[in-house]
């Protein structure tokens, strides 16, 4: 039997404390994300090949991995998740839903569902966003515009 290596990273949002241990044993093929607060503990099996990322927007504490975002659970609640098919490089929280920022994809979940998605021909490297307005840089150094409303995504535009 291996014994578990890794890192434990505690996060207090307000009265929560979560606690959250990458094991990182089976690297790069597998990475366990142990989530532990005062109401339970959960695991999730990860891509191991990139490391765990964390986001705080004004409702949701959060963390992603390669392949999932899981938002950290509240008071009484289990942790919700939501997984892609591509390399998922940020998250970010607006009043829309989640913004995910992948390899060659944005999306847009809400409700634990994908309700947009632009895809890209080229890498996404870099990503912010300010309101409304998501601004990537993909591989070759291209900046695309994505608005960010209730309808959904859409390439271009002015904030």
């Amino acid at each position: 039997m291996t014994k578990a290596s890794g890192e434990l990273t505690r996060i207090v949002a307000g009265e929560r404390v979560i606690d959250v241990f990458g094991d990182v044993t089976s690297v790069p093929r597998q990475l366990k994300v142990t989530i532990r607060t005062d109401n339970g503990e959960w695991t999730f099996d990860e891509p191991g090949w990139r490391p765990l990322f964390y986001g705080f927007g004004d409702h949701r504490v959060y963390i992603w991995s390669a392949r999932r975002l899981i938002l950290l659970p509240s008071s009484g609640s289990a942790p919700e998740s939501f997984e892609t098919d591509e390399d998922l490089f940020y998250a970010f929280e607006t009043k829309h839903g989640f913004i995910l920022v992948c390899e060659l994809s944005v999306r847009l979940v809400a409700a634990g569902r994908e309700v947009s998605r632009i895809n890209f021909d080229d890498v996404v490297l870099k990503a912010s966003l300010f309101g409304s307005m998501l601004t990537l840089r993909d591989f070759d150094g291209n900046e695309v515009k994505v608005v960010v409303n209730e309808s959904g995504l859409a390439r271009g535009g002015n904030a």
